[in-house]
C-alpha cells in the first residue's frame, strides 16, 4: 500500500492563553483581559495544520491518565489525527502550558509543567505507528524514541524534520538522522549564529544536513538547500499572538513538501501559513484554510538568493 500519512512523534500539551494588555514588571498585580484554553504541543500543532489542509496524520506521545489528558486527545482527535498511539501513564499528570499573551505586541512568553510520565521508549512504540507513514517530524522532547524512530525512517527512506526550537544537549545526535532541520534563532544561538551570512554558513558545514531553515520571527528565515541559500522576508501582518507560528510554520512546510512544491515555495507557504495563524489567540484558532493561504500565497515577496550553488 501506498505510504500516505504523516507520522509526528513529541509533545502534546493543553495551552492556558492568559491575554493582558501589557505585561507587568516584576511583583505588581495585572488584571486579565480574556482566557483561552486549546490544544498545544511543537509536533502536535504540526500535525493539527497538516490535517486541516487534508493530510492525514498520526501522533505518540505520552499524556497522563488525568482531564488534560482528556482534553489532548479529545483536541487532536477534532481534525481526525490518529491518537492511538499515544501512551496514557498512570497517575500521571499531562503537559499544561500557561502563555501569558501581550495584547499590544502579538508577544508571549511561556509558563510549563511537562508531563510527570516517563518518556516514551522504543520498546513502547507499537512498530505498526509506521505503517503507510511517508514523512515523520519529531520536536526533540523525548530523546530515546527520538533517535529510534529517526534510525528507523532513515534505514525505511521516510524522510525526517526536525522542529528544533529549544535547545537541548542530545538534540546533534537527533540532527545526525534528519533530512531537514528547521530551527528558531534561539536555537541556533546556541551555535554562534548571529544572523549574518557567515555564521550561517558556517552552521551549514557544521550540521551537514540537506536542508537547513532557522527562523527569525519578523526578520524572515534564511535556508539552505541544494547549495542555494536564501532569504525570505516575514509576511507582514498585524500579529495577535506568536504562540505556535514554529509550529505551524514546520506542518505547512512539511504540506509544501508533500505536494512538490519547490524549496522555495515551500517556504514562502509556510511563511504565509504562520504569519496568518497570528492573527488569532492559541497556536490553533488561527490557523487558515488551505483556499485562504493559497491566495495570500503570491502576495510574499520573493525570497532573496544569497549564495548559488557554489562551494559553501
Amino acid at each position: 500500500m501506498k505510504r500516505s500519512i504523516v507520522g509526528g512523534i513529541g509533545q502534546a500539551a493543553k495551552d492556558i492563553l492568559i491575554i493582558v494588555d501589557k505585561y507587568p514588571k516584576y511583583g505588581l498585580k495585572k488584571r486579565v483581559e480574556q482566557i483561552i484554553i486549546d490544544g498545544g504541543g511543537p509536533v502536535a500543532n504540526a500535525l493539527y495544520t497538516l490535517s486541516k489542509f487534508g493530510i492525514k496524520t498520526r501522533i505518540s506521545t505520552v499524556v497522563g491518565d488525568d482531564n488534560d489528558g482528556d482534553f489532548i486527545i479529545k483536541k487532536l482527535k477534532e481534525v481526525n489525527i490518529d491518537t492511538q498511539y499515544i501512551m496514557r501513564r498512570k497517575s500521571a499528570l499531562s503537559h499544561v502550558a500557561y502563555i501569558v499573551v501581550e495584547k499590544t505586541t502579538g508577544n508571549r512568553t511561556i509558563f510549563y509543567k511537562p508531563c510527570s510520565g516517563r518518556d516514551l521508549s522504543s520498546l513502547e512504540l507499537d512498530s505498526n505507528f509506521f505503517n503507510n507513514i511517508s514523512f515523520l517530524h519529531l520536536d526533540g522532547f523525548q530523546e530515546e524514541i527520538s533517535i529510534y524512530a529517526a534510525k528507523y525512517a532513515h534505514k525505511n527512506s521516510i524522510p525526517v524534520m526536525l522542529d528544533a526550537g529549544s535547545y537541548k544537549e542530545y538534540m546533534t545526535k537527533i540532527i545526525k538522522l534528519t533530512d531537514y532541520v528547521v530551527a528558531s534563532s534561539v536555537f541556533a544561538e546556541h551555535y554562534g549564529f548571529d544572523r549574518s551570512l557567515k555564521k550561517f554558513k558556517e552552521l551549514v558545514k557544521y550540521f551537514k544536513r540537506p536542508h537547513l531553515t532557522i527562523t527569525m520571527g519578523e526578520n524572515g528565515s534564511i535556508t539552505f538547500d541544494n547549495g542555494i541559500i536564501f532569504w525570505t522576508p516575514a509576511y507582514n501582518i498585524k500579529a495577535l499572538d506568536t504562540t505556535g507560528a514554529g509550529d505551524v510554520f514546520h506542518g505547512a512546510m512539511i504540506y509544501g513538501i508533500l505536494r512538490r512544491f519547490d524549496i522555495i515555495k515551500s517556504v514562502k507557504f509556510a511563511t504565509v501559513v504562520a504569519a496568518l495563524k497570528c492573527r488569532d489567540y492559541g497556536g490553533r484558532r488561527g490557523i487558515p484554510t488551505l483556499n485562504y493561504a493559497m491566495k495570500h500565497l503570491e502576495k510574499l515577496k520573493q525570497p532573496t538568493i544569497l549564495h548559488y550553488k557554489g562551494k559553501i
